[in-house]
């Protein structure tokens, strides 16, 4: 089995698409990452720099996902397949968070809007819920205060994210739309 490149990235991305690669590799070469949350919070629950993150202007991003890369992989070409296994997704902290905002298209800011004229162009806060997480019984648990339910524990089942190939074109897109490329 190949050895495995641990990656920490100098930069991360908020956008996918044609970035300086990060790393070179050949077919086969395992990598192994540390990402920080949607928000940009490490695994220390501490938010990275912003130096840290490189936004591209010619990407109309309202909201983004960091990301690390871009790999290029030798030999492959555009219109090739390729394939990546994921091996493993660890949780890096003791609490995740859930977020509910307009901007993240869960809800159209449309929906918000009372009086067009007035209410239309109103900045709708995000709502952050704090999950903590029991790494022993595998369960994230929500406390419900205002709710005759005071916990909800769900099973982790953790997941990489945001993965893509750049889009065609030499587009820079935002990181939540994973189009016929992510």
């Amino acid at each position: 089995m190949a050895d495995v490149i641990n990656h920490q990235p100098d930069i991360y991305h908020l956008t996918i698409g044609p970035h300086k690669p990060a790393i070179r590799l050949q077919s086969g070469q395992r990598v192994c990452v540390n990402i920080p949350d949607c928000d940009g919070l490490g695994p220390d629950g501490i938010m990275l720099p912003r130096d840290k993150f490189e936004i591209n202007v010619d990407a109309p991003i309202t909201v983004a996902n960091p990301t690390a890369g871009a790999y290029h992989i030798e030999g492959a070409d555009i219109g090739d397949s390729i394939a990546v296994y994921i091996e493993e997704v660890k949780i890096d902290r003791d609490f995740g968070r859930t977020g509910i905002s307009v901007k993240q298209v869960a809800v159209a800011q449309e929906f918000f809007a009372i009086n067009e004229d007035e209410d239309f162009n109103v900045i709708m806060p995000k709502k952050i819920y704090r999950w903590e997480i029991d790494h022993a019984s595998n369960l994230a648990k929500f406390k419900c205060n205002n709710s005759k339910k005071k916990q909800v524990e769900v099973e982790l089942n953790p997941f990489p994210g945001c993965i893509a190939v750049a889009p065609q074109n030499g587009q820079f897109v935002d990181g939540l739309g994973s189009g016929t490329y992510g």
